[in-house]
């Protein structure tokens, strides 16, 4: 398996490099189309931080723009599963272990 160098390397788009100084430069990704805004910094290559407002859904399921903000940022995946999917319904292989969720594979 090959070693991520940086999460840099899976953002779809490659955000700007912003220098607020001699100390401060990082990537600066906006969290379209949810509110907000994302960030790396050179001495955390391996995370994003950042402030993401989102309002939220009943039923456990993600906030709206969630999941369409995640595909903005690193790219659609065809072959996606969302383990404990609850009522999430999106275009994935969904497993839960509530039947009633009704998803593609039940187990625990």
């Amino acid at each position: 398996m090959q070693q991520l160098s940086n999460i840099t390397d899976l953002i779809k788009s490659k955000p700007p490099l912003v220098s607020s100084g001699v100390v401060h430069t990082y990537y600066l990704i906006p969290a379209d189309p949810a509110t907000g805004v994302l960030f790396i910094t050179p001495n955390s290559p391996h995370f994003i931080s950042g402030q993401v407002r989102l309002r939220g859904k009943d039923g456990g399921r993600y906030p709206f723009n969630y999941l369409e903000m995640l595909d903005t940022i690193f790219g659609k995946e065809k072959n996606t599963i969302e383990v404990c999917s609850g009522s999430v319904k999106e275009d994935c292989f969904t497993v839960d272990i509530h039947p009633d969720a009704k998803p593609d594979l039940v187990t625990e």
